[in-house]
């Protein structure tokens, strides 16, 4: 049988292996286990006999899914929780409320009902153990403004800032110098005095600070950072009065500390490693030769795609001298530069960079897409490439620069049938991008 007439179906099976993978509930299985009294926690053990109770909190892509697996594991060791979802068809689970979140951007969900996770809080005695559920997504999520700002404001600057090329990690630095719960802060509304966050990272090396902005992490921040952020990304004039004026009257410098918490612990136990790992071992199992390039790709999506092609077209050349067809697999999290009014996400940009540069190679084909099944703005999690997206362009007269220039990348796809659809995979380790590569004479 001819493997290249069904490359989608098998690049969706990789796909899948990623997510399963790194699945944050089969995470919270690797990392949570109660024994008699014992409960350890990654690597840290608890005895119950010394917590009163415990308390579960969430936020994130990912926290819905960690909260079902917890809840299976404690059950009614479990004495309350809230977690905030964007998927909210369940409103409880167990002791635990599932509460409406907002996601890419926060709105009135995000804060009425962070308001009322913190509000919670004040139940919390010292001897209980607090579990915080993190993922990417929970700086959308879990939100609380100084009183003197405006949230529409402070959403609609966000809008702006999401659409410019800043990395994640400067963005979420911005929120933090911004926000009353972002890095560490959520800590100061706590009495207990042991709290252990479990985190799904959803950012390059698993930067404790950026992912969700980092609840749980202590992080300072110098004004001038924040100014700075402000003039590099020519923000200055959409930036409204009351946020200009909270900047302008903080400190200096800005230190966000644990408060009374006396023993925080935070474990990373989901990364887009796995995720990339169990492509790897998918692929495997189909018979390809695998390559894991990186779980750090970075950079401008469109540059990005056309550096993955140049690899592709490498490995190509080498493809006849081997038995088995390749599997080029690498994962990460680039940025897109709005400049175009189109529709689009990282994933498909990066997308059709690489489809402009596999013209007349048959034998290469591309799955980019985001763990989480969301693509920036759009329904779809990435998109598929192959000659025959070209060839189906071509026909209808697509142009690649064009809707680079536009950043339209999901027209291009749409109109070529290439766009990956999944829906929320309850998820966030960044995005992979998957490359087969066939033997042109035995495909």
């Amino acid at each position: 049988m001819n493997k290249t007439l069904n490359y989608k179906k098998e690049l969706k099976e990789l796909f899948h292996s990623a997510c399963t993978s790194a699945d944050p509930g089969h995470a919270i299985e690797r990392n949570i286990t109660l024994t008699n009294n014992k409960l350890k926690i990654a690597n840290k053990t608890y005895s119950l006999n010394t917590i009163k109770r415990i308390f579960i909190y969430g936020f994130g892509k990912a926290s819905l899914q960690m909260a079902k697996r917890i809840n299976d594991i404690l059950q009614n060791r479990i004495y309350r929780g809230i977690v905030l979802s964007h998927q909210n068809r369940i409103k409880k689970i167990g002791k635990i409320k599932i509460l409406k979140a907002d996601h890419p951007l926060p709105g009135k969900n995000t804060f009425e009902n962070s308001k009322i996770l913190i509000d919670s809080f004040k139940a919390i005695e010292e001897d209980d153990l607090v579990i915080f559920l993190i993922s990417g997504g929970g700086s959308a999520m879990f939100e609380v403004l100084p009183d003197t700002i405006d949230p529409k404001n402070y959403t609609e600057l966000l809008k702006k800032i999401l659409k410019c090329p800043a990395p994640i990690e400067a963005i979420n630095r911005f929120r933090t110098f911004i926000s009353q719960v972002k890095g560490s802060q959520v800590l100061s509304f706590i009495k207990a005095e042991r709290v252990h966050a479990l985190i799904v990272s959803d950012v390059i090396e698993d930067d404790l600070k950026s992912i969700a902005s980092g609840p749980t992490v202590p992080i300072t921040i110098k004004k001038k950072e924040a100014t700075d952020f402000i003039k590099k990304y020519g923000l200055s004039a959409s930036i409204p009065e009351d946020i200009a004026s909270y900047i302008q009257h903080q400190p200096a410098v800005k230190k966000m500390r644990l408060a009374p918490v006396r023993q925080m612990t935070n474990s990373i136990i989901s990364n887009n490693r796995r995720a990339l790992k169990g492509i790897e071992e998918k692929a495997k199992k189909l018979k390809y030769n695998t390559q894991i390039l990186t779980c750090s790709l970075q950079g401008e999506a469109r540059y990005a795609g056309i550096f993955l092609s140049a690899i592709a077209k490498y490995y190509s050349h080498n493809c006849s001298t081997h038995e088995l067809p390749y599997c080029i697999i690498s994962g990460g999290e680039t940025t897109v530069t709005v400049k175009g009014k189109g529709k689009g996400g990282r994933n498909q940009e990066l997308a059709l960079g690489f489809a402009g540069g596999i013209k007349g190679y048959s034998n290469i084909f591309l799955l980019s897409a985001g763990t989480d099944g969301i693509d920036g703005f759009t329904d779809a999690a990435g998109a598929f490439v192959s000659e025959m997206t070209l060839k189906k362009a071509h026909k209808k007269k697509l142009s690649v620069t064009d809707h680079l220039d536009n950043n339209d990348s999901y027209h291009y796809f749409k109109r070529t049938d290439d766009l990956f659809i999944t829906g929320p995979t309850g998820t966030n380790v960044m995005d992979v991008q998957i490359i087969l590569i066939f033997n042109k004479k035995r495909g």
